[in-house]
């Protein structure tokens, strides 16, 4: 039992947290409703593969995007055409039926989600592109300078119509901060100790209180001879 304890005390301490990798994908897309979606942010990496995608987008609106959920994931058919979906908290499933990566690593078409709306790649400023894989046949580029997207290139979705933030946003600093996040550890982990222990040792029921009875009709008073 104490070991099993300590075991979830350090899953909870040091075992949440996000992927980390060499960023591999970067640019925006558009979101008609939730705006800009960051496919490129500092703390994780959004990796692209003849399979599908894996990792993380970041909605400075709406928090972090799985591109990768069990239930689902973004799938590529190995030509550049995805299907699938990605599922955030706050955003709901994102279908990805409708995008496609180009022969120069470039996002195109729309995503549309309930939530989200329709997500552009192809708006103005739109500029997600991937550096670790290509279409078969695509000629093999190491430049990561995003390419110049035609407006209204795809028809609807509009959106876009100012550039996202020059920088890219880390995510410390549209998260909670360090000690809130430590209050959030402790108190999930107090929570948790505290139900493994209601199921160990269930508490005791209280005692009944003695019942008592109360006759219906009180007797009648003895008289004297």
């Amino acid at each position: 039992m104490v070991k099993y304890l300590v075991a979830l005390f350090f899953v909870l301490v040091f075992g949440i947290g996000l992927p980390t990798a060499l960023a591999a994908t970067t640019g925006y897309a558009w979101g008609e409703n939730i705006g800009w979606i960051n496919f490129g942010p500092a703390s994780t990496s959004v990796q692209v593969t003849t399979s599908g995608l894996t990792g993380y987008a970041w909605s400075v609106n709406y928090g972090w995007i799985n591109l990768n959920p069990a239930s689902s994931g973004v799938k590529n058919d190995g030509s550049g055409n995805l299907s699938g979906s990605a599922w955030g908290e706050q955003t709901g499933y994102i279908n990805f039926s409708g995008v496609t990566i180009s022969s120069s690593g470039t996002f195109t078409g729309q995503a549309s989600g309930t939530i989200t709306g329709r997500v552009n790649f192809s708006c103005d400023h739109c500029n997600v592109m991937t550096t670790d894989w290509l279409p078969p046949g695509s000629a093999s580029s190491s430049s990561s300078t995003a390419p110049t997207v035609t407006s209204g290139a795809t028809s609807g979705g509009g959106g876009g119509s100012y550039a996202p933030p020059e920088t890219t946003p880390s995510p410390s600093n549209n998260a909670l901060s360090a000690p809130q996040q430590v209050a959030n550890i402790f108190s999930a982990m107090t929570s948790e100790l505290q139900r493994l222990l209601s199921l160990i040792a269930p508490p005791s029921p209280s005692p009944l209180s003695k019942v008592v009875e109360i006759p219906r009709i009180a007797p009648l008073p003895l008289r004297g001879a």
